[in-house]
């Protein structure tokens, strides 16, 4: 298809398909001295525009060019207008053989899928397997104006160099100039190109500043300056500067250049939401670096070729975060909770009262190890006033975010003081954390402390003829010996086993009856028993203890009380 002009209105193409098109040279005559047959240049293997073009919702699908200015499906000639919304360039290939206007000195084509010398906007296309001598993809050639928009330019190869995009270098045309790209919310990825181009994806102009980066992803390097108003990823070395015609008050750091590509996450291609056939777009995981770093405003995702929408045209920044950059939004990954401590028993450092000492502090810290936004609520499920939270109550925690919530033990006197706290939040690996705080006050003398308060000792369910158990554990955390006492006060024959000291191996087996007089231990500072109760095998008939002593280095806390042994 040829679109002549110059025209008021553009010819509108909706819902087509251009497949298995070939633009090839036409030989004239040339009078000229030395030449006696030359070839047309123009090219274009499906469509050529020399007017204004609206393409929409368009398949552009194995068209071929053997023409010098390529295009294997469009060519967008020079003072021409063309708008491609929703459209596809797929398979297309531009490769020139002996065609030119200097004796058919000229042997390559560029642009596998589009020769762009006009202005071109590309609003949610996708170009992917498409191949070119040069510029797989791609060529912006002066004075050529080229928008690309939430769009995705990936798969496509050149036989010799600059597989993906290729804005004007001087060693094509050493007068050329005035070539710009600018590229919004675009991926450009997983291009190829010959072995000896180390830029196969993206090709910069070495003279000028004319290529625009903002919430795009770049899967290369850059090989000079170029302008960025900021929140773009690379996946190799790239220098940026701000843009000297744009109000520095508007301008935007952030990009992220050498990036691997395990962070970039860039998957293969999968099929968009349109209905053109061969849609494909290009996505990134939801533990990508480059999700929820996006610029939010009109020179971002709220650009009105954006309008917060992706190129599946999907809602950018849901739930309140970021957009992400690229041409599709990934969300994020859910929600993952964490802490550190973990859920579970929290021992405060012990208050020694009697060196005048008043409180001690620790800190919980809430991550969030996945995507979106995980809320937390922290709720006091009651227990002693001497440890206190802090911290704020509750919060949001974004992507890889943490905070710190400070709790204070201050002990009335000397002994184990209990708090029970949970946390609420949306991650769905943890809907709830319980956590026990235990606060100690210390004086000059012996300190018992036990692994837990007091209370029932309910044994892990278990078959007929199995047995299970449960650990006591009590730690001399004082200044000085410690005499603990245990024994048995239930109905049912009992095996105890007499710990003497370290190690364990040394304990000396002995038979305790049923309310007899308690065995006597002495733990030095430092030291730790341990209380093992087996659930019976045979309810009633009998269940067995056993008790060894170690030394241990875990801080543990004091308690003076029986616990009755519960099997299940």
């Amino acid at each position: 298809m040829h679109v002549r002009g110059p025209t008021t209105y553009p010819v509108q193409v909706i819902e087509s398909e251009f497949k298995q098109n070939q633009g090839r040279p036409t030989p004239f005559n040339d009078p000229s001295p030395g030449y006696e047959t030359r070839y047309d240049v123009f090219g274009g293997g499906a469509i050529q525009n020399s007017g204004n073009l609206y393409l929409a919702r368009t398949l552009i699908d194995g068209n071929f060019t053997e023409l010098n200015k390529g295009g294997g499906g469009l060519s967008n000639e020079a003072a021409s207008t063309a708008t491609l919304e929703e459209c596809v360039f797929t398979k297309n290939k531009a490769t020139a053989k002996g065609s030119g206007d200097n004796n058919n000195a000229i042997d390559f084509a560029w642009g596998g899928a589009i020769y762009n010398a006009g202005e071109l906007n590309l609003v949610r296309c996708s170009i992917h397997g498409n191949e070119a001598d040069f510029a797989g993809a791609i060529m912006n050639h002066k004075p050529g104006k080229l928008n690309i928009y939430n769009s995705t330019i990936t798969n496509n190869t050149a036989k010799n160099q600059h597989g993906g995009l290729v804005n004007e270098h001087p060693s094509f045309d050493p007068n050329s100039g005035g070539a710009e790209i600018r590229l919004v919310h675009t991926t450009i990825g997983k291009n190829n190109a010959g072995s000896a181009d180390p830029l196969g994806n993206l090709l910069y102009a070495s003279d000028f500043k004319s290529i625009w980066f903002t919430n795009s992803i770049i899967d290369t390097a850059c090989n000079q300056i170029h302008y960025s108003l900021g929140h773009s990823v690379f996946t190799g070395p790239c220098v940026t500067e701000p843009d000297p015609n744009i109000d520095p008050n508007l301008e935007s750091s952030g990009d992220i250049t050498n990036t691997t590509q395990t962070q970039l996450g860039l998957q293969s291609l999968s099929s968009g939401s349109s209905s053109v056939p061969n849609f494909k777009v290009q996505k990134i995981d939801g533990g990508s670096i480059a999700t929820d770093i996006g610029r939010d405003d009109a020179w971002g995702c709220s650009h009105p070729k954006i309008n917060r929408k992706d190129q599946n045209q999907d809602a950018r920044g849901a739930g309140g975060t970021l957009c992400d950059a690229g041409a599709i939004e990934a969300g994020s990954l859910p929600p993952q909770f964490s802490s550190n401590p973990g859920p579970g028993l929290i021992e405060f450092p012990i208050v020694n009262l009697a060196q005048g000492q008043s409180e001690s502090k620790i800190d919980l810290t809430l991550f969030n190890l996945g995507g979106g936004v995980m809320s937390f609520l922290v709720m006091d499920e009651g227990g002693s006033s001497a440890i206190l939270n802090e911290s704020q109550s509750q919060g949001f925690l974004f992507k890889n975010q943490e905070t710190k919530l400070t709790f204070k033990c201050a002990p009335p006197s000397v002994g184990d003081f209990w708090r029970t706290v949970s946390i609420e939040t949306s991650a769905p690996n943890k809907k709830k954390a319980n956590y026990k705080f235990r606060c100690t006050g210390a004086g000059n003398g012996p300190q018992g402390s036990l692994n837990q308060q007091p209370g029932p000792l309910n044994m892990p369910a278990t078959a007929p003829g199995q047995a299970s158990h449960t650990t006591i554990n009590m730690t001399n955390r004082g200044k000085q010996p410690l005499t603990a006492n245990y024994g048995w006060t239930d109905n049912n024959s009992m095996w105890a086993s007499n710990g003497t000291k370290l190690p364990p191996a040394q304990a000396q087996s002995a038979q305790a009856e049923p309310n007899a007089p308690q065995t006597e231990i002495t733990l030095n500072p430092g030291e730790t028993c341990k209380w093992m109760q087996p659930a019976p095998r045979r309810a009633p008939a009998y269940s067995s203890t056993r008790l060894c002593c170690k030394r241990t280095t875990q801080p543990f806390r004091q308690s003076n009380t029986t616990w009755p042994a519960r099997a299940r």
